[in-house]
């Protein structure tokens, strides 16, 4: 959200610099994004006075015009526009200026004749009133009592400066001037300026227009406010100046007077014209099949039941919240109005806005949720300012809240806070930041009984009041030593599942890896991409209302989104990117009792650019820290290498908790166009979790020396190595520590469907130093098993 800080001034005395109330904001847990100087887009333009015109010497079409401007200096424009006079007060863009859409304007020669500078027309210094009197084309023209040689910053009223603040999901009550300014009066201790709580009700009901409401639920309020004798004009400058300077161009005085409103207070508003209500009846009631309208943009769109619209005895007037409609719009014969202020439920809003893919700025404000006191808020600022300005005359109200809803009261002790906050605290440090907030204290023996304000619809109980008073009071003002403990017990503790995540993270970090965080959404057509889609089929959860196609399921598995993020680094041209992510998947449960899904939490890897093996000794170091032996095996999936994929197993319990290798070309080639070898795994992690059994005990290292020895066998290619080793371990005896493959070999020296492996077998005794009678008894039976399982003979 743009804020001015002039606009903001006029709610809240500030007497801190731009940079000091941005640290203010981002301290009371704002994201201010950035500070704008609007002065900034406009640069060395001026107002000039023309002195005398002269024709172009060359170009009938030129004329030239000696004018006086900056630092009284007289200088010579050329300029197409014949329609100048002799006293004109223009714009001058001299050499080097920049003009409000970035062009870069320098002295130059035209048609033989040299130019000191450019006369600007009113798009060239951010002018797009559409009620203007001076086309685009033209040179812009300011009254003749306009300073000459003043920056025209200065005379636009462009020397403004303007936070960019991220305003959160949470906080739709902050999503305005009014807003921002309560925080800056909360965090400065200046009160606000402007009282909102005059009456409007002293108008008369309206009796001119029927209106009904047929669902309270998608509509909690509606107030309707006719205002007679309308005058359709520009706005005034200071009305303009604000609108531009939070990116909205100026309509007309009507259109522009409800986004001014929607950006002071918050509450979208709507204007219909009066004489286009037919029947003088306004009716809040969901569409009918077949009904459709042509919203402001000049779209048409068609409607259903489940969207909300106001309509007049025949048709819908506008989309309840999204946008209004283009037949019952003001226009310059409009005399007299409707105006509306409401408050319509943000599912309603959310759910028309995405099925019609039409969004606006009210509809974002909607969606996020509006108060019940900002329609009485909206009305009022509307009302005051076209009576100020003589735009009109307001004649009477209808208001369909019958009963204030009741405010939120939350109760707790001091200690309870202390006990949240990990501080002691008192009770001015309560009190004190709350009232400043908007809150009402009522203190009964030891508790607070504290009165939510009705704009903050995020404040649900003692957390949320607990996190108010540390973010206004300043979470610096307590040291390290004191936030750690109220007296001797101590607060706030790292959890085994925090400390066991950050274990894995480090080893990971270590080995290169870079962690990614994907949403827990993914397409429908991702499973089919990566031919799971019937292995999930009874298991996917669809999502009622998805943001987009993009996001319509949980994913049932982390693999795809890390395969989507390597073709996205792979594309770019990231060379040997080494990626995880550690995140819930989400399957339907087979407890047919349970509405909810089974969340698993599971770890993910990716590399290209790197070998199989760097892969598959990160996984072996990982699994080493959690105290997990793991096997593994040949695993055939639908999107893995039909030879080039294993799975991960539990030695101890047989488990299967993943798996690892190379994905299939047919879906990291031709569907992600990732042309290198992609290696993925994927682990389930909530098994290592629940399973991890801390340190086990350590044992002495043998004295005595190892002896290694090699073996080469000849035997079937199809014979996992993981049963070749498994074999090896079951014949020998202690004696044997260490036994691996370290090279297979496929070629003419054996058949066609045979392989040559050789293994290296590691001996060692506690006891004794090894003799070759030993030694060789081990590897006889060894052999001999081997033979005996897989027909094996030595090469």
């Amino acid at each position: 959200m743009l804020v001015p800080i002039s606009w903001l001034k006029e709610y809240v005395d500030i007497e801190l610099s731009p940079m000091d109330l941005k640290d203010a904001l981002v301290r009371a847990g704002f994201e201010v994004e950035d500070i704008i100087d609007l002065s900034k887009k406009i640069k060395n333009v001026y107002t000039s006075k023309i002195l005398n015109i002269k024709n172009h010497p060359a170009a009938e079409k030129l004329i030239v015009c000696e004018v006086n401007s900056k630092d009284n200096n007289n200088f010579f424009i050329v300029t197409n526009d014949l329609s100048l006079q002799i006293n004109d007060i223009v714009p001058l863009a001299l050499d080097g200026a920049n003009l409000y859409d970035g062009t870069i304007i320098h002295r130059g020669t035209v048609r033989g004749f040299n130019s000191d500078g450019m006369f600007c027309g009113p798009e060239e210094i951010g002018i797009f009133d559409t009620l203007s009197s001076i086309t685009p084309k033209n040179v812009y023209k300011f009254s003749n009592s306009t300073a000459v040689g003043e920056d025209v910053n200065i005379i636009l009223g462009r020397n403004e400066i303007v936070l960019d603040i991220s305003i959160t999901a949470n906080r739709s009550d902050a999503n305005s001037i009014l807003g921002i300014a309560r925080e800056v009066s909360a965090i400065t201790g200046k009160p606000l300026k402007k009282d909102f709580l005059k009456e409007y009700l002293s108008l008369s009901p309206l009796t001119k227009v029927k209106c009904e409401i047929e669902d309270n639920k998608k509509c909690k309020r509606y107030i309707a406010c006719l205002v007679n004798n309308i005058t359709i004009k520009e706005s005034p400058e200071y009305i303009k100046k604000r609108l531009k300077a939070v990116g909205i161009n100026s309509i007309n005085n009507i259109v522009d007077l409800t986004n001014y409103v929607m950006i002071s207070v918050g509450q979208p508003l709507h204007a219909f014209d009066f004489s286009k209500v037919s029947g003088n009846s306004l009716k809040i009631r969901p569409a009918r099949e077949g009904e459709s309208i042509t919203a402001l943009n000049g779209i048409i769109y068609s409607l259903d039941k489940s969207m909300l619209t106001i309509c007049n005895s025949n048709e819908p007037m506008a989309i309840a919240g999204v946008m209004g409609g283009q037949g019952h719009s003001i226009d310059s014969n409009t005399q007299d109005i409707i105006l509306e202020s409401a408050n319509f439920a943000r599912e309603s809003v959310r759910n028309t806005s995405r099925s019609l893919r039409l969004q606006s700025e009210s509809s974002l404000r909607f969606e996020k949720g509006i108060d019940f006191y900002s329609q009485e808020l909206g009305i009022i600022l509307a009302l005051q300012i076209i009576n100020e300005e003589n735009w009109g005359t307001s004649d009477s109200i209808f208001d369909s809240l019958k009963i204030v809803p009741q405010q939120k009261i939350i109760s707790f002790k001091s200690t309870d806070i202390s006990k949240i906050l990990g501080i002691d605290i008192n009770n001015e440090d309560i009190i004190v930041p709350l009232k400043s907030l908007g809150f009402k204290i009522a203190i009964q023996k030891d508790y607070f009984n504290c009165t939510v304000p009705r704009w903050r619809d995020d404040i649900c109980g003692i957390n949320d009041i607990a996190e108010e008073i540390i973010r206004i009071i300043g979470y610096d003002r307590y040291d390290k030593i004191d936030a750690q403990r109220i007296g001797t017990v101590i607060l706030g503790q790292k959890g085994d599942l925090f400390k066991l995540t950050e274990k894995a993270k480090d080893i990971l970090l270590g080995d290169g890896f870079s962690e990614v965080v994907n949403y827990s959404f993914i397409p429908q057509k991702a499973l089919y991409e990566i031919n799971v889609a019937n292995d999930f089929k009874e298991k996917i959860i669809s999502l009622l209302n998805p943001l987009s196609e993009e996001y319509a399921i949980m994913r049932p598995l982390l693999s795809y989104s890390m395969i989507k993020v390597m073709a996205k680094n792979f594309i770019r041209g990231n060379k040997n990117v080494k990626l995880f992510e550690l995140a819930k998947t989400y399957i339907k449960t087979d407890n047919l009792a349970s509405k909810l899904p089974h969340e698993n939490y599971k770890l993910c890897m990716s590399s290209y650019g790197s070998s199989f093996y760097e892969l598959k000794t990160t996984l072996e170091r990982l699994m080493y820290s959690f105290r997990f032996d793991v096997i593994f095996k040949r695993k055939i999936l639908p999107f893995m290498h039909d030879f080039r994929c294993a799975s991960v197993i539990d030695k101890i319990t047989g488990v299967e908790i993943g798996f690892i290798g190379e994905v299939k070309e047919s879906i990291s080639k031709s569907v992600f166009d990732i042309t290198d070898k992609l290696l993925l795994c994927e682990i389930n992690f909530e098994y290592l979790l629940n399973n991890y059994q801390g340190y086990k005990n350590f044992k002495n290292i043998s004295k005595y020396q190892i002896s290694d020895r090699d073996i080469s066998i000849v035997l079937d290619k199809d014979i996992n190595s993981q049963d070749i080793i498994e074999t090896v371990h079951a014949a020998a005896t202690e004696l044997l520590v260490e036994a691996y493959i370290y090279d297979v070999y496929y070629g003419s020296q054996v058949n066609s469907n045979q392989k040559s492996v050789s293994i290296k077998l590691r001996f060692q005794s506690y006891t004794h130093t090894l003799n070759d009678i030993e030694i060789n008894g081990e590897i006889e039976r060894i052999y001999n098993l081997l033979k005996e399982n897989f027909k094996a003979y030595l090469r």
